[in-house]
């Protein structure tokens, strides 16, 4: 998968240039991957607000990163890590 620095910003972070974001396993690797590529920190944005999340509107970026993955951890929980990686692979097409 190709990689560009990003154009826009300044967070210094690299984003895919595929068309198609590749499924993840786990949602650590979710957290991985968001902390060095800008789509994935979308995908766990995404994913998150379509599971009942709010939290886009903290003060600072990084926090709110850390607060939808910390949703979706949270949502881990309470049902099966299986149903919200599946969940966050479904999101793939919105980014």
């Amino acid at each position: 998968m190709k990689t560009k620095k990003p154009t826009h910003g300044n967070t210094g972070k690299k984003y895919t240039t595929s068309f198609r974001l590749k499924k993840i396993t786990s949602l650590g690797e979710l957290r991985q991957l968001a902390s060095t590529d800008i789509l994935y920190e979308r995908l766990a944005f995404v994913s998150a607000e379509n599971l009942g999340w709010d939290g886009h509107k903290s003060a600072s970026h990084a926090r709110a990163v850390e607060s939808a993955i910390a949703w979706l951890l949270l949502n881990a929980q309470e049902t099966t890590e299986e149903g919200v990686v599946a969940e966050v692979n479904a999101c793939r097409d919105l980014i």
